[in-house]
């Protein structure tokens, strides 16, 4: 029954880490923070089943008319473990008389910070390399002003007026500066990157004459390239 109990709290973690990160559940559970998560989790509900074994919590009477009632059956048990763990490892307890506290969820805290952490080094890294394949070919000095013209002139791209000219004070900075021009470039990208997103950024480095994709081709989203290929026979 303790692999049960294990297995309902590593369940539980894993569920609350789904919920959080839904945009990327996978990298979110499947790295060394988030299985720590997990982990901590289901054996916190063990750990709470053998307490109640120990201390002989709804345990039932011995000799007992009519046998152990429904919340007092092994499965019950198992159940009320896990969850009253999982709540003891998310409250805070008050000493009386000391005026301090035992906050049992910081240890939950703690791997959820280093995780958001992990997670948003992955992301960025993700975003500089697609932006990199997106604006790949593009001369900063030729797209300084048209690309982000085309990024931003869409009346669906929501984009507040501070940051279109906070953009354009950065794209002057950028070409007086002695930067490589393809740095230049990628800077241009993954500020427009953080605005728009990869999509309307790749649209409009292909518009411009340039981007690439892993394969070489034009950078577009997936469907457009199978779209395209599909097309190519009757095109021919």
């Amino acid at each position: 029954m303790f692999a049960v109990a294990f297995a309902l709290g590593a369940l539980v973690g894993a569920a609350e880490l789904l919920k959080r990160y839904n945009s990327d559940p996978f990298n979110a559970v499947f790295n060394r923070w988030g299985l720590s998560f997990v982990l901590v989790n289901g054996v916190v509900s063990a750990v709470a089943l053998g307490a109640m074994d120990y201390f002989d919590v709804l345990e039932p009477a011995t000799g007992a008319a009519g046998g152990a009632l429904w919340y007092q059956r092994p499965f019950s048990r198992v159940v009320w473990a896990g969850l009253g763990g999982l709540t003891l490892l998310r409250t805070k307890f008050g000493l009386p008389g000391t005026g301090s506290q035992i906050d049992l969820s910081h240890i939950l805290d703690s791997l959820l910070g280093a995780l958001d952490s992990q997670l948003g080094r992955n992301q960025t890294a993700s975003a500089i390399e697609q932006v990199g394949r997106a604006v790949h070919g593009l001369a900063f000095d030729q797209v300084a002003e048209s690309l982000p013209l085309l990024c931003l002139s869409s009346p669906n791209v929501q984009v507040s007026d501070d940051a279109k000219r906070e953009l354009g004070t950065n794209a002057k900075e950028w070409l007086d500066s002695g930067m490589p021009a393809d740095h230049k470039t990628l800077l241009l990208g993954v500020r427009l990157y953080s605005l728009v997103g990869i999509d309307v950024l790749r649209a409009a480095a292909v518009a411009c004459g340039g981007g690439t994709d892993d394969s070489g081709g034009p950078a577009m989203p997936w469907y457009r390239r199978r779209k395209r290929r599909a097309d190519a026979p009757k095109r021919a």
